[in-house]
């Protein structure tokens, strides 16, 4: 290829990554997928249930650039234990019931009452988003 064809043709190339990163990078929170690792947890005190909770778009799409304030309630027969995001550079508590996204993700982590078994609610609540729940079943 000529040199100036080369030249083109990485212009063209610039062109067409800057798009993409623009749109990737312009969508709204729009709600929340929720990962744990099981839903039934012993009523011993000890055991503990991960919850990660990851943000998307209105186009489902996952939005790694989100940092939105969440909060978390519990009630039942459990107890927040902890919140994390993965910032290492972060400062914020993990002891709280509150945390800022990082890359569009968070993590929460419920601690069961010792014996009390029942029904743990998680609510996790975002400016502009609808509320999720998740249940959770000391036995």
């Amino acid at each position: 290829l000529h040199h100036l064809q080369l030249k083109r043709l990485a212009a063209t190339a610039q062109i067409y990554l800057l798009t993409v990163f623009l749109h990737q990078f312009r969508h709204q929170l729009y709600g929340f997928r929720v990962a744990f690792h099981r839903l039934v947890v012993k009523a011993d005190g000890y055991d503990l249930a991960y919850i990660t909770i990851e943000c998307y778009d209105q186009y489902d799409s996952f939005v790694p650039t989100a940092s939105n304030q969440l909060y978390i309630d519990i009630e039942g027969a459990g107890e927040l234990m902890g919140v994390d995001n993965g910032n290492p550079a972060g400062t914020e508590s993990l002891k709280g019931s509150k945390i800022k996204l990082h890359n569009g993700k968070a993590l929460i982590i419920v601690r069961t009452l010792k014996d009390i078994p029942g029904s743990i609610s998680v609510d996790v609540r975002c400016d502009g988003v609808d509320d999720t729940e998740i249940i959770l079943t000391s036995k």
